[in-house]
């Protein structure tokens, strides 16, 4: 959906971040501006414990004034300039996601909202970003799907209409997909593969 991560009211949200959560810039630096001092604070006590934040990985701070609960920081993959991402970076972006959502459900929340992780100043395509992180979220979903977690939604939120049409592309894609798999699949009950996703909007 189009809007403004600072103003959802899910639960967490993710901020696409850099390893040393400086968040000196784009949508962090904006997170950090909104929520208060709590953010940036609590980012560098963890950097002072742990050190950086590694590709990949995801670690959670308070919200502050923000109207979510936590704010869910993650490190995306970095595209070098006037190349295209490897399988290397895909891989980097979905465990990225993967553990965004893991700390979310560490946390015992209901509702996520997750942005382009990447396709701003790391230079992931926006299409092929917004690919990959839905094929993570149906993962998770998917694996849950006998024993569901706390995350009842998970919504995909950016404020600009390109990486938004992106994420709508996205989305059919993987409904196509669904679809095709349960009218192939012999021992699939009509509409299993189909609900397991439901929760990605």
């Amino acid at each position: 959906m189009h809007g403004d991560l600072t103003t959802a009211t899910t639960g967490a949200i993710v901020n696409p971040a850099n390893e040393e959560l400086s968040h000196g810039g784009g949508l962090a630096r904006e997170i950090v501006q909104r929520a208060g001092d709590i953010v940036r604070s609590q980012s560098q006590k963890y950097i002072e414990k742990h050190g950086k934040l590694p590709l990949g990985h995801a670690m959670s701070t308070k919200a502050g004034k923000l109207p979510c609960r936590a704010v869910i920081h993650t490190v995306g993959p970095r595209i070098p300039r006037r190349e295209l991402p490897t399988a290397e970076h895909a891989c980097a972006l979905r465990s990225a996601v993967s553990n965004v959502l893991l700390e979310c459900e560490r946390l015992g929340l209901e509702s996520i909202a997750i942005p382009g992780i990447s396709t701003g100043s790391f230079r992931y395509p926006p299409d092929l970003g917004a690919r990959e992180i839905v094929a993570a979220c149906e993962l998770f979903c998917s694996e849950r799907a006998e024993h569901p977690g706390p995350i009842k939604r998970i919504e995909l939120m950016n404020n600009d209409t390109p990486t938004v049409l992106c994420f709508v592309t996205a989305l059919r894609e993987a409904a196509a997909q669904r679809d095709q798999t349960v009218t192939t699949r012999d021992d699939a009950e009509p509409g299993t593969k189909a609900s397991e996703a439901d929760r990605v909007h």
